[in-house]
C-alpha cells in the first residue's frame, strides 16, 4: 500500500484484532511476491483482522550464491530495476511491518501484540535451502497462537529430519502444508491437525490477478521461464518453437540459458505475469509458473528443476490431473504436448481444494 493508504489503514484498524504473516516476500521472484500478496489479500478481504506481513529480509536472501552475486554485478542496472519493481509491488499491494528485520536476533524484537501468527512459503522448511535452516520460520520467538499455511517442505524427509522439524513446530495449533507426502510424514511423526492445502496463490481466483496484467510488445511466442541449462531444455525449445512457429522469449534470470529471440532480465512481478499470460506456450521449471499457467488455461510444459526439490510441482500436477505436462526426457517431445488440456476438470479440482484451504484458514482464526 502507498504511504498515505498505509497510515489510513493502520489508523482505521487500531482497535482490531491482528494477524502477522511471516514468509519470503521481498526477493526478486514473482511467485514469492504473489503468494505473499494472495495470503494477505484473502485475510484482509475475508476477515475482520488487521493483517501485516513482517518485513523480514535476512542477509542470505540478499546475498545469494556466488554465482548469483557475480550475475548481480554483471547485470547491476537490471538487478536494481528488478529490486525497485518488487519494492513498488509490495508497497502498493500489502501492508508491511513498520520496522524491517535483517536477522533472526533482530526479529525477536518484533512486537508480540498479534492474535495469530502465520508462517508459510515456498521451500520454507526444506533444509537444502538457507530458509529451511533459519529458525525464524519455526517462530520460536512467538508465544501466541501460531500455525502454518501453504508451507512447503519441498521433498520427502528422512526420519531424522522429520523428527527434528517436529521438535521445532510441535507448539503450532495447526499445520497446512503443500505436499501430500509432507502431510503423511508429519502425521506419522505424531503431530495433529495437519492438512494438505493449496499454495496461497490459489486462494484467489483468476479474476483477482487480471488487474496486474498489462500489454507486452510481442506476439506469437513461447515463454521460457527459470529453466536450468540442459540439452533437454534445448531439445524442448526447438521442438515446441518449430512445431508451433513461435518466437522464443526467455525470462527469469540474468544468465541466458538457451538460444532465444528475446532475453529479458529486468522484469518485475507484474511484468512476468503479463508475459506468461500472453504467451502461446509456456515452458518452465517453476512451481508458480505451473500454478499460473494452470489458472490462466495456458498451453504449458514443465521441466523439473532438481531431483530433491520437485515434490511441490509433481504433487500439484498429480492432484490436478496434469501429470502429462511433465517433460522427463526426449521421448516426451511429441504431439501430445499440444493436445487441448481439460481445464474444466482442473478448475473443479482446484476449486475443491481452494474451498477446503479457505475453510482451514478461517477455522484456525475462529471465523468459520
Amino acid at each position: 500500500m502507498e504511504k498515505n493508504q498505509l497510515t489510513e489503514y493502520r489508523s482505521n484498524n487500531i482497535d482490531q484484532r491482528k494477524i502477522s504473516l511471516l514468509t519470503i516476500h521481498n526477493i526478486s521472484n514473482f511467485g514469492s511476491n504473489f503468494q505473499a500478496y494472495a495470503l494477505f489479500k484473502f485475510l484482509k478481504d475475508r476477515t475482520n483482522f488487521e493483517v501485516e506481513i513482517i518485513d523480514y529480509f535476512p542477509v542470505y536472501s540478499r546475498r545469494g550464491t556466488i554465482r548469483q552475486t557475480i550475475a548481480k554485478f554483471l547485470y547491476y542496472r537490471d538487478y536494481l530495476q528488478k529490486r525497485r519493481k518488487v519494492r513498488q509491488f509490495l508497497a502498493k499491494n500489502v501492508v508491511l511491518s513498520e520496522r524491517s528485520y535483517l536477522n533472526f536476533e533482530s526479529l525477536k524484537k518484533y512486537p508480540q501484540n498479534s492474535d495469530f501468527y502465520i508462517v508459510g512459503g515456498d521451500q520454507l522448511w526444506n533444509d537444502l535451502h538457507s530458509c529451511g535452516n533459519d529458525p525464524a520460520f519455526k517462530l520460536p520467538f512467538i508465544n501466541g497462537k501460531k500455525f502454518s499455511f501453504g508451507t512447503s517442505l519441498g521433498r520427502r524427509f528422512d526420519q531424522e529430519e522429520i523428527n527434528s522439524l517436529k521438535e521445532q513446530i510441535q507448539d503450532f495449533i495447526a499445520l497446512g502444508v503443500r505436499e501430500r507426502v509432507s502431510v503423511e510424514q508429519l502425521k506419522e511423526s505424531g503431530l495433529n491437525n495437519v492438512h494438505h492445502v493449496v499454495d496461497p496463490v490459489l486462494l484467489l481466483e483468476r479474476k483477482d490477478y487480471e488487474p496486474f496484467i498489462g500489454k507486452v510488445p510481442c506476439q506469437k511466442y513461447m515463454l521460457v521461464y527459470l529453466t536450468p541449462v540442459s540439452e533437454l531444455l534445448n531439445q524442448s525449445i526447438r521442438f515446441i518453437a518449430q512445431s508451433l512457429n513461435l518466437k522464443v522469449v526467455y525470462i527469469g534470470g540474468f544468465g541466458k540459458h538457451c538460444d532465444c529471440d528475446l532475453h529479458l532480465t529486468n522484469l518485475g512481478p507484474e511484468e512476468i505475469l503479463s508475459w506468461l499470460v500472453h504467451a502461446d506456450f509456456v515452458l518452465a521449471a517453476s512451481y508458480h509458473a505451473t500454478l499460473f499457467s494452470t489458472l490462466f488455461h495456458k498451453s504449458f510444459a514443465i521441466l523439473l528443476p532438481h531431483i530433491k526439490m520437485n515434490e511441490r510441482i509433481t504433487d500439484f500436477l498429480s492432484w490436478t490431473g496434469l501429470e502429462n505436462r511433465l517433460i522427463l526426457d526426449d521421448s516426451c517431445l511429441n504431439e501430445s504436448l499440444f493436445q487441448s488440456i481439460d481445464f474444466a476438470q482442473t478448475d473443479l479440482a482446484i476449486q475443491k481444494k481452494r474451498d477446503f484451504s479457505q475453510a482451514f484458514l478461517l477455522k484456525q482464526l475462529e471465523m468459520s
